[in-house]
């Protein structure tokens, strides 16, 4: 689920791990069950956010079609990078502001009806992920958006591997600078797909730091220890 900057810029955000144990599907818990499993704050915590901060749990779903596909990335153009999602996502997103800077966390779990229908998904992130590569300049009528995009696949601690996308975004012009900066990770496990990201985003942001990058790929592998997997 992206949160969308005013000048056009984007936000999102989760991670897994071992889904064996899990149910085929996660409406076999109750809803207060997969919130309180979820990133923890102490988890979000060690990603950026603040003690006094914001937490937001929602479930999203659809009938003919995802409500939240997963967002990779935006590309020169404003053409967003996205990969149809599940029918049903759970999402849950720490928010924290210091000096008009932004640090959002999340984690999203995508539940597929089947172990293949999560399998073609994540193929496809992979795929698409490649994409979300390149520095790119705009001069629009006095305000210039730069932006600068990677991608890869990393492997967490525990040995899960992963596809992430890392991307730096700011726009500048007489009224001062925006800039935002963010990473995400997707993982696979049986017929689910999760997203972990951290961003960080506001007048002149810093970049996110080496630490925060490795707490999401930290996360990546230890969600699931939340549930007992």
């Amino acid at each position: 689920m992206k949160v969308r900057l005013a000048i056009g810029l984007s936000t999102s955000a989760l991670a897994l791990t071992a889904l064996s144990a899990m149910p085929a599907s996660a409406a076999a818990y109750s809803l207060d069950t997969v919130s309180a499993r979820m990133m923890s704050t102490s988890q979000a915590s060690s990603l950026g956010i603040a003690g006094n901060h914001v937490r937001d749990f929602q479930v999203l779903t659809g009938t003919k079609e995802s409500p939240d596909d997963f967002w990779l990335c935006d590309l020169a153009g404003g053409k967003q990078v996205e990969v149809e999602g599940s029918s049903t996502v759970y999402v849950v997103a720490y928010a924290s502001a210091k000096s008009r800077i932004e640090t959002v966390a999340d984690q999203e779990l995508y539940s597929f009806a089947t172990e293949n229908d999560a399998r073609k998904a994540m193929k496809e992130i992979r795929k698409a992920a490649t994409t979300c590569s390149g520095t790119f300049t705009i001069d629009d009528e006095g305000l210039t958006l730069r932006q600068k995009l990677s991608n890869g696949r990393g492997t967490a601690p525990n040995g899960a591997g992963f596809t992430w996308i890392k991307s730096s975004a700011s726009a500048s012009g007489s009224g001062g600078a925006l800039a935002e900066h963010e990473y995400n990770t997707f993982r696979r496990v049986g017929s689910f797909v999760q997203v972990v990201s951290v961003e960080i985003a506001g007048p002149n942001a810093p970049k996110l730091t080496s630490s925060q990058i490795k707490g999401v790929d930290d996360l990546t592998g230890t969600l699931g220890a939340n549930w007992g997997w």
